[in-house]
């Protein structure tokens, strides 16, 4: 890990990767983490997505289609659009129990679709302290 940390903490490398993007994805954040350094320590890791079960995470957050929103909430017109592409994967947090930082919108969508999976990159909970936002 000491080397990726090294090379995470370069913050020429982390903003040409920001600027990368789209520009609306280039400031995304949820909660206490920087969705973009997420992304981008997931891109230095080199890491895989995994598969999750749309129902069992669906029903975690209240966004299963006989659920009512408790905590978290999203747009959920905005959420069905089609510009929600449902394959790019989702980024969560093993270890938190209520794992996601980017993709509240996918999986909501993913679960009034019907969709059974969905793909997903993990961060541990050590990686995740590195994305947290500055300031």
């Amino acid at each position: 890990m000491e080397e990726v940390t090294d090379c995470f903490f370069d913050e020429e490398r982390l903003e040409r990767f920001r600027r990368r993007l789209p520009r609306y994805r280039q400031s995304e954040f949820f909660q206490e983490y920087d969705v973009v350094k997420a992304q981008y320590l997931l891109h230095l890791l080199g890491r895989q997505s995994e598969t999750i079960q749309v129902e069992l995470l669906a029903k975690q957050y209240g966004f299963w289609p006989d659920q009512h929103f408790f905590f978290f909430k999203v747009d959920r017109e905005g959420a069905m659009r089609s510009c929600i592409r449902l394959t790019r994967p989702l980024i969560g947090i093993h270890g938190r129990k209520y794992p996601l930082i980017d993709g509240l919108h996918r999986l909501y969508k993913a679960a009034h679709n019907g969709q059974q999976e969905l793909l997903c990159f993990f961060l541990t909970l050590e990686e995740a302290r590195f994305c947290k936002r500055l300031g």
